[in-house]
């Protein structure tokens, strides 16, 4: 996690362009690259100070990196914001990643038929869905109980709404000028009662049996339950 000298969390709500930095495993270390840069690595296992952090309503132990640490100048390099520190959570089962849930799910017909609306068509990218499936009818996935990969549960827990992230270029990291596609989704994708002012693109699930993990693998079938 990527803080600010308050130890507060960023995220590219704040920094857009975290988006042009992508990370690698290279066995105990994790690589991080971005355009124009040379790649900078740390060590995954590391224990340095322990210092208080907040994410969102949490403050939670991390070890730091260290303000004046390489990758932490790298990161403050990259993202034109100064004093970054790079903290790794202390205890790791205390929180877990994202905003809601582990797992996001988001169709390629939903994708198509937002970018029929569009002037200037938008990636899968924009949206971070971390499961995308192909082959079924536009928003058919805000509608299934559950579903079933390769033996893995997966149960609906609720509608992912989209903020300003969404407008965030993912191959430049520029926000758009015209709000777009949140503007479009607003037109067409809400529900006020339940959630104001943010539009529903995409649905979280989590997984039914935490205790038998399995594989999943791209191309395996999926079945669904409504």
């Amino acid at each position: 996690m990527i803080v600010d000298s308050q130890r507060s969390f960023l995220s590219q709500r704040k920094l857009p362009k975290m988006t042009l930095i992508r990370p690698k495993v290279d066995n105990e270390h994790i690589v991080l690259s971005a355009p124009n840069k040379t790649e900078a690595r740390f060590l995954i296992d590391y224990k340095g100070e322990i210092v208080k952090c907040r994410l969102w309503s949490d403050h939670l132990d991390c070890y730091s990196y260290g303000v004046d640490s390489e990758i932490s100048k790298w990161l403050s390099n990259v993202l034109q914001c100064e004093n970054l520190d790079l903290v790794c959570l202390k205890n790791l089962g205390e929180r877990r990643d994202g905003d809601f849930s582990t797992f996001m799910v988001l169709s390629e017909a939903s994708l198509q038929d937002l970018n029929s609306r569009l002037a200037i068509k938008v990636s899968i990218v924009n949206f971070r869905a971390n499961l995308v499936v192909q082959n079924c009818s536009s928003y058919a996935e805000d509608n299934w109980r559950k579903f079933i990969i390769s033996q893995v549960s997966f149960v609906r827990t609720k509608n992912c709404i989209r903020c300003v992230m969404t407008t965030v270029d993912p191959l430049t990291g520029e926000k758009s000028r015209d709000l777009e596609p949140l503007k479009t989704l607003k037109a067409y994708r809400m529900n006020k009662e339940l959630y104001g002012s943010s539009p529903m693109f995409g649905m979280y699930y989590e997984l039914e049996n935490l205790n038998e993990p399995k594989m999943i693998s791209k191309g395996d079938i999926i079945l669904v339950w409504i």
